[in-house]
């Protein structure tokens, strides 16, 4: 049991979160909106964290999550001869959580550790931290479990990580499954900047949980209480430290290869979505990049940014690898680059920076394409109809031979292995995929309305800017204008034109498709015997260029007319000879 109780009384805000969960909070949940006055965790805690319901933390990165897991929670634990659980869901969290709590329970040992030591090291008097993938190997296990009764409080930073990883990692599932029963006479506290996808299933975990027969205390619960299932506190933090964070938009990387060989000796960060792509990009820049992953971990690059949090180079190429709990403090990053259309990866690769005051960098962000959109859309559909598939079959064992030959790992993520050995279907990435559904008809509906403008419009609105979308923040506006202007005095040269001849039409179509390629960097692909873009498909061009003009059939001539239009004062549209 944990005292944050205050003399004073919390001034009750609207909350929102984001999503859904505004008119769908999970019953076994009370919501706490703290005020956005409120600058550090423990001042937005008023109440006894007790050792039976859970806690949940909801704070940007960069609010002080850790901080209040170190200087509030644990010296009350180690007042009180209790034990502190400490877990996160990648290995460079786990190893600054280390360096922070050995500074406090065991200073002597710092300089006695190299990296690799502190990584192997788990226990530092009576805190344990871990991994959530060793925990779950260490809950298999019979010392595990017994080792789970000692806890007074476990802390799970990054909670996120149930669902965000899900797809590859799917004894998060298990794990999940067991923790709020495992630790269920512990202060349980849960935290993450990023709750939508993974406030439901924790709730769901936590609702399955019973009470412990025996209290700590020795003390026994009345039998009325026996059926109780713990109560999850969400305490909401907000703070709009993005709201005047410059962004740049961009279709395609050549864009930015400019800008990065353009930009001096200024620091770039950059995250890419797989390493094959990651590894394409140091190529490209040359000698000024690294690049690092999972398989860097170790490396002299990997331990030089651990420890002095700064990048140990001009630009350095990153996957999801750093996405969650590890902190860069350096003044001479200028440039950030996320790629991720996902909201949860892109705010957690977004909070590695940290700053004071207002933000010091720029942000770049690609667009996604309705191309994009559709293969994203197809494999999630494809995904989901397995699931059903797969839910209703309960012959698991031919699926799990079937995909171990395929070699798909998300298709495999769709059952897991329990702790009892037996296969089980994986409703935790079902709730994922059924997310990214919901997620992915919103975006289309933008991407309808706005074109390519909608992620960065959506962006924009998760980062507390709503109404800061500007056409010249893309990267290749000049070239844009430039393209549009010289496309005008093309087509105005044409307007009223008749083209009979094959060679008139084929002259016109090749040139406004160049003309196309070069302002929206999408090309069109031609359909007929004449290998040239016929009138519907250039009609379908200048429509997505917003122009007002159009391909006709000659009439009784034959051929093609082109002609742009107008509108009178009457609202009627007119041709422009």
């Amino acid at each position: 049991m944990i005292d944050f109780r205050k003399l004073k009384t919390e001034v009750p805000t609207n909350a929102h979160l984001s999503r859904e969960y505004d008119a769908h909070l999970p019953g076994n949940v009370r919501l706490h909106p703290v005020s956005t006055d409120v600058t550090c965790i423990a001042e937005g805690i008023d109440a006894v964290l007790d050792s039976f319901d859970a806690v949940i933390i909801q704070a940007p990165t960069g609010f002080g999550k850790t901080y209040f897991i170190l200087l509030e929670v644990l010296p009350r634990v180690l007042q009180s001869g209790g034990k502190m659980l400490l877990v996160s869901n990648r290995l460079a969290v786990s190893y600054q959580q280390k360096l922070e709590v050995m500074e406090m329970v065991e200073p002597s040992e710092i300089g006695c550790l190299t990296p690799e030591g502190v990584l192997k090291k788990t226990d530092f008097g009576p805190v344990k931290i871990m991994t959530l993938q060793a925990l779950d190997f260490f809950l298999s296990t019979t010392q595990g479990r017994e080792y789970a009764k000692e806890v007074s409080v476990l802390v799970v930073d990054e909670v996120h990580y149930f669902t965000s990883d899900i797809s590859f990692n799917p004894n998060a599932a298990r794990l999940l499954n067991i923790v709020p029963q495992l630790f269920n006479e512990a202060t349980r506290i849960y935290m993450t900047a990023t709750l939508e996808d993974t406030l439901l299933p924790v709730a769901e975990a936590e609702g399955r949980a019973t009470r412990p027969l025996v209290e700590r205390t020795g003390a026994r619960f009345s039998p009325l209480m026996l059926g109780q299932t713990p109560v999850i506190d969400l305490y909401q933090y907000k703070y709009g430290k993005y709201s005047s964070l410059p962004i740049r938009y961009f279709h395609h990387d050549d864009e930015l290869y400019h800008e990065i060989r353009e930009s001096g000796e200024d620091k770039w960060l950059i995250f890419v979505p797989s390493k094959e792509r990651g590894a394409v990009l140091q190529e490209t820049i040359g000698d000024d990049a690294e690049f690092i992953s999972a398989d860097s971990k170790g490396s002299n690059v990997w331990n030089q940014l651990l420890d002095e949090e700064r990048l140990p180079c001009r630009v350095l190429i990153t996957t999801s690898v750093l996405d969650c709990g590890v902190n860069i403090h350096d003044e001479d990053l200028k440039h950030v680059v996320i790629p991720f259309e996902d909201r949860t990866m892109f705010i957690q690769a977004l909070g590695r920076v940290r700053f004071k005051g207002t933000p010091k960098f720029t942000l770049y962000i690609k667009t996604v394409s309705q191309k994009r959109l559709n293969g994203l859309v197809h494999r999630n559909s494809a995904l989901l109809s397995l699931a059903a598939e797969i839910k209703q079959s309960k012959h698991y064992n031919r699926y799990v031979d079937r995909f171990r030959l395929e070699g798909d790992r998300t298709k495999g993520a769709l059952l897991y292995l329990d702790y009892d050995g037996r296969y089980k279907f994986n409703e935790l990435l079902y709730h994922k995929l059924l997310r990214q559904e919901s997620y992915y008809k919103q975006l289309e509906t933008a991407i309808d309305q706005y074109g390519d403008s909608a992620f960065p419009r959506l962006v924009h609105q998760w980062l507390g800017q709503p109404d800061s979308y500007d056409d010249r923040n893309w990267l290749d506006y000049n070239t844009i204008q430039e393209g549009m202007q010289d496309l005008l005095s093309f087509l105005g040269e044409y307007s009223g034109r008749h083209l009979t001849s094959e060679d008139e039409q084929r002259k016109f179509s090749d040139e406004l498709h160049c003309f196309y390629q070069k302002i929206t960097k999408n090309k069109k692909e031609p359909r007929g015997k004449r290998k040239f873009l016929e009138m519907a498909a250039l009609n379908n061009c200048l429509e997505e260029l917003g122009i007002s003009g159009a391909v006709r059939n000659g009439g009784a001539g034959g051929g093609w007319h082109f002609s742009m239009e107008a509108v009178d004062d009457a609202g009627v549209t007119v041709e422009q000879e």
